[in-house]
């Protein structure tokens, strides 16, 4: 890990032990009670489509660093971590509210984030990865919540969880939503010329049997600080199926989106992934949408981009997973996206931890590209500007490797001076440089109206 001297890594002195105090909470709305972090790193993760959701403040401990063995460094350095908790002893509440969970995330590559020119990036508070024990947490499932404190502390000081949690922060006196700023249009990190000699040199790259598919990004940036709680509201009205995240490594240095593209659940032994590629956009009537989703689902192109993923995920996971099921390709619909969408599972081989299948996945060809190394170096060698962690797993595991990471689409990036918007697209052969253009336009539709650009 990089060497640090902050409190994040108090825990790794002698005589030093964590400790975890949950209770019952009345207050589940989530970004009510980020309210409370009061200038403190905040952490988000909620979706229709996930038990488990929660937002956290402050830092207990911290684990980040970069290299190419970042998996391994954070598997590592987190049983190191968790052997180091006393878990909550309120026996009387559920065993899984109880444990703890490093939230986090990765890097799109182990190269560096952020340029190396001497000049600030948005990313510059980002490493390869980066997880943490919040000191307040919390969570909500089926309907309850619980708050858990976890503090860092000399052995001999038993109570210090419990002065922990009487000392939470109060919400500040201001709205969940707050209005938009002034509306801005953003300015093109990559011009419609050069996207289409891109497109055209991936294109004359996979017919000559170079590569099967390349994701090429775009990305927009405004000089505006964007309230990612504001945003995170706003997404929540319009993309409740999505997974809507936060991450803040530093103060006013966040990462957040809403992303429709789950990369790994593990939840015992049951493992669940999905194939999304492939997509078009929503009619303005019942009739129009129901044939636009026709189309796509006809669509020669579209259904060759879906079956190298497919494949491909399938393929990573035969060593991890036993019974592997693949549902039937169905249509996906967002507020103003459909893509194509096929569910996959199974059952994990030889206790596999949920970082286990993260590594074996990322990147899948959804956003990367097949074959996987030569496809980075040609995403790294001709995109103008770093992904940093766009594109990347993030999520969260407990001390039973078990867990939840999505693939960080549809997202922005925030510095405290300026916020950068990404979105991609998946070029075959067939791929026309002007459609995927527009594509791109849609996709970065959900992130530029939470941020109050104009559209």
């Amino acid at each position: 890990m990089t060497a640090r001297s902050d409190l994040s890594e108090a825990w790794m002195r002698p005589g030093m032990v964590i400790t975890s105090h949950t209770v019952p909470w009345q207050q589940p709305n989530l970004l009510i009670f980020l309210r409370r972090a009061k200038g403190a790193q905040r952490f988000f993760w909620e979706s229709d489509r996930t038990l488990t959701s929660f937002a956290a403040f402050g830092v207990a401990a911290a684990l980040t660093g970069n290299g190419q063995q970042r998996f391994d460094q954070v598997r590592r350095s987190a049983r190191h971590l968790f052997d180091r908790i006393n878990p909550s002893k309120s026996t009387d509440l559920p065993s899984e509210m109880r444990a703890p969970r490093l939230i986090g995330g990765f890097s799109f590559r182990d190269v560096p984030v952020h340029p190396g020119n001497g000049n600030p990036d948005v990313w510059s508070k980002f490493n390869h990865f980066y997880f943490v024990l919040p000191k307040y947490v919390l969570t909500r499932k089926e309907g309850q919540a619980f708050l858990t404190v976890n503090v860092v502390h000399p052995e001999a000081d038993e109570w210090a969880a419990q002065e922990a949690l009487w000392d939470l922060p109060a919400p500040l006196d201001m709205p969940v939503l707050e209005d938009l700023p002034e509306a801005v249009s953003p300015a093109e990190l990559m011009t419609e010329k050069r996207w289409q000699g891109l497109v055209e040199t991936a294109t004359g790259s996979i017919r000559a049997g170079r590569f099967a598919k390349i994701v090429l990004a775009r990305s927009r940036e405004f000089p505006s600080i964007s309230n990612p709680i504001t945003a995170l509201v706003r997404l929540a009205g319009q993309y409740p199926d999505c997974w809507r995240f936060l991450i803040e490594p530093a103060t006013g240095h966040a990462f957040f989106g809403a992303t429709p593209e789950l990369l790994v659940s593990l939840n015992g032994d049951n493992v669940s992934t999905m194939a999304l590629a492939g997509s078009i956009r929503r009619g303005k009537s019942l009739e129009e949408d129901t044939e636009l989703g026709k189309v796509l689902l006809a669509s020669s192109k579209e259904q060759v981009e879906h079956e190298i993923v497919i494949r491909t995920i399938v393929d990573k996971l035969t060593g991890l997973l036993e019974d592997i099921k693949v549902e039937e390709t169905a249509l996906l619909r967002l507020s103003n996206i459909q893509h194509l969408h096929t569910e996959i599972s199974g059952r994990r081989r030889n206790k596999a931890s949920v970082l286990e299948f993260v590594e074996a996945l990322h990147p899948t060809p959804a956003v990367g590209g097949l074959p996987s190394g030569p496809g980075l170096e040609f995403i790294s060698q001709s995109e103008p500007v770093s992904r940093g962690w766009y594109a990347a797993p993030v999520g969260w595991f407990d001390p039973s490797g078990n867990g939840e990471f999505v693939v960080a689409l549809r997202s922005a990036v925030t510095d405290g001076i300026r916020t950068r918007l990404y979105a991609g697209a998946g070029i075959v052969a067939e791929s026309d440089p002007a459609r995927e253009w527009q594509e791109i336009d849609l996709k970065f539709r959900p992130m530029m109206e939470a941020v109050g650009c104009l559209v």
